[in-house]
């Protein structure tokens, strides 16, 4: 199986700030959590709302994609 991306390397991790994001893909019949269902459409999480529990339990899972994504910047 193919090595995760280097967001699971970090876990644990405290709290990130109000502008990073994640992004996670889950299986098609979907995957449980950390209370969240992840599908193949993709869920995006602010990591401050994630806790280090929350966020080790997610980016360590397996069958989960975990992506750190750009936040959209408000045009000027």
């Amino acid at each position: 199986m193919a090595k995760k991306p280097d967001v699971a390397a970090e876990a644990p991790k405290p709290a990130g700030g109000p502008d990073e994001f994640i992004k996670v893909i889950g299986p098609e019949d979907g995957r449980w959590r950390a209370g969240i269902k992840f599908g193949p459409l993709g869920t995006v999480l602010c990591l401050a709302d994630l806790d280090a529990d929350a966020f080790a339990a997610i980016s360590s899972d397996e069958l989960l994609d975990v992506r750190r994504i750009e936040a959209a910047k408000p045009a000027a």
